[in-house]
């Protein structure tokens, strides 16, 4: 598996989405909590690139996202 760069980026970006849509009513889906691992990225469970989700990633988007709706 590939290193795609500092998970901590990733993570401030998510934090300043969230602050945003907070301050602009708007929704704010948090995925990343439910998938992130102790590297702060995903795991090759949910991501064999460590980058884009599988079809076992997605269902758990899909529960959260019914769960918001």
């Amino acid at each position: 598996m590939r290193d795609h760069g500092d998970h901590r980026t990733s993570h401030r970006g998510n934090e300043m989405i969230k602050a945003y849509a907070k301050a602009n009513k708007i929704t704010y889906i948090d995925y990343h909590s439910a998938l992130v691992d102790e590297r702060g990225g995903l795991p090759q469970k949910y991501a064999k690139d460590g980058v884009h989700p599988n079809l076992e990633a997605y269902a758990i988007m899909e529960k959260i996202l019914l769960e918001n709706l």
